[in-house]
């Protein structure tokens, strides 16, 4: 097994059915996030449609410096929110 690099590389990888890594805990999703890149590219056809840990599984995996907990993230999303 080849270890992954410390430093991000130059390439953009493109995760197709991202909805694959909703699960936090899942084989894949652990693999996933050791990927180091400049820059990550997440597809899905599927809604986000159960809750924020949906969204925020795949906004984690494109920007993991900036949504650090699940937590972080519920607070933004609810101070933000349209509430009318």
């Amino acid at each position: 097994m080849q270890e992954t690099p410390s430093r991000p590389v130059e390439t953009e990888p493109v995760l197709d059915e991202a909805h694959d890594i909703r699960n936090d805990g899942s084989k894949t999703s652990v693999a996933l996030s050791n990927i180091k890149a400049v820059r990550k590219i997440a597809l899905t056809g599927t809604p986000i449609q159960k809750d924020t840990s949906d969204l925020f599984s795949l906004l984690r995996w494109i920007e993991p410096q900036e949504y650090c907990t699940f937590f972080e993230f519920s607070v933004l999303i609810v101070s933000t929110s349209y509430r009318p």
